[in-house]
């Protein structure tokens, strides 16, 4: 699975591309795609609507690449999970 998406930071507008690498019944990852860097995310979200815990908080791991602004992370993080709750129940 495919999207893209934007993040408004420094007065101007990231636009990113994600995909769904892969996912089970515990993790999934997913790759965000810049123009010239990549970085991959996992995270527990599978494991906590399998176990019915679905307003608990999901947890993120930056597990390749490198983000230097926590603002950013925290942002692309946030665009994950709305599109994830949104689309992919």
């Amino acid at each position: 699975m495919e999207w893209m998406f934007q993040i408004s930071y420094d007065r101007s507008n990231i636009r990113l591309k994600a995909i769904l690498v892969s996912s089970d019944d515990r993790f999934e990852i997913v790759k965000i795609i810049a123009r010239n860097r990549t970085v991959s995310f996992k995270s527990n979200r599978p494991l906590l609507l399998s176990k019915g815990l679905k307003h608990r908080k999901i947890t993120w791991e930056l597990i390749e690449g490198r983000i230097n602004n926590m603002y950013l992370q925290k942002e692309i993080t946030k665009q994950l999970e709305d599109y994830l709750r949104i689309y992919n129940k």
